[in-house]
């Protein structure tokens, strides 16, 4: 079996390239460094819980990790990612919605949460639809071409 017969991996598309540097930083760098901030300057008789903590920078820091990983063209990496996108952008659209139920928020208050339910609606959907394109996972799935 010669090396003609192994199908060679793809060129890394636009899309992946886009996507990973947009999910890294946007939703993995920005995040976990303000939360990072907001850490910082909680005083003493405010406590933060672990859990608190851990989704505030654990999550973002992960999605960096995985974005990272998928960059590089790891399938585990991209399946990653996307788990760790949608309890991100779940786990915000929970909060501006229980935002908008359970508190007299003003009306810029309320376009905000709206806002940041629809952002992370189509946040999902645009990871979801693209990473999980044939044209994409092809990319994760056939080999590296090897130099021997």
């Amino acid at each position: 079996m010669g090396t003609e017969d192994i199908p060679q991996r793809p060129e890394r598309p636009l899309g992946v390239t886009a996507l990973t540097i947009w999910d890294g930083v946007m939703v993995g760098v920005v995040p976990a460094i303000r939360s990072g901030i907001i850490i910082a300057n909680t005083s003493n008789q405010e406590s933060i819980s672990i859990l608190t903590l851990c989704l505030a920078t654990g999550i973002p820091i992960a999605i960096v990790s995985a974005a990272f990983g998928t960059f590089r063209g790891n399938d585990r990496a991209r399946l990653s990612l996307l788990v760790l996108l949608t309890i991100y952008f779940s786990l915000n659209a929970f909060q501006s919605v229980i935002l908008l139920v359970s508190s007299d928020l003003i009306p810029e208050e309320q376009l905000s949460s709206v806002w940041r339910i629809i952002t992370a609606i189509i946040s999902v959907g645009i990871n979801l639809w693209y990473f999980l394109r044939p044209k994409t996972i092809a990319f994760f799935r056939k080999p590296i071409e090897q130099n021997n």
